[in-house]
């Protein structure tokens, strides 16, 4: 059962160090590759379609991880354009006299 699923796990793994920017740090792709070789050793997973499920989750998750740490940063930007188009809208008040 597992010797079966082992081309699918080296494939999956090739595709993974170059799948996705948000897949950029090396921590990421072993969380991702340990937790694949875990579920398949295990004999976790019932059937090969659920591998990918599990593929995409992790991924979903690391992505989300990346986007939460990057908040501050949208913030800064949605705040700047927010005082710019202030500044647009009502730029007698902001006037010297």
């Amino acid at each position: 059962m597992i010797a079966s699923r082992l081309p699918i796990l080296q494939l999956m793994k090739r595709l993974t160090w170059t799948f996705h920017p948000f897949l950029r740090t090396p921590f990421d792709k072993a969380i991702l590759h340990l937790h694949l070789e875990r579920s398949i050793e295990e004999e976790c997973l019932a059937d090969d379609s659920r591998v990918y499920i599990t593929i995409i989750t992790i991924i979903t998750i690391i992505v989300t991880v990346h986007i939460l740490f990057s908040i501050p940063i949208l913030v800064f930007i949605v705040i700047f354009l927010l005082v710019r188009l202030v500044f647009k809208i009502f730029p007698p008040i902001f006037r010297n006299p």
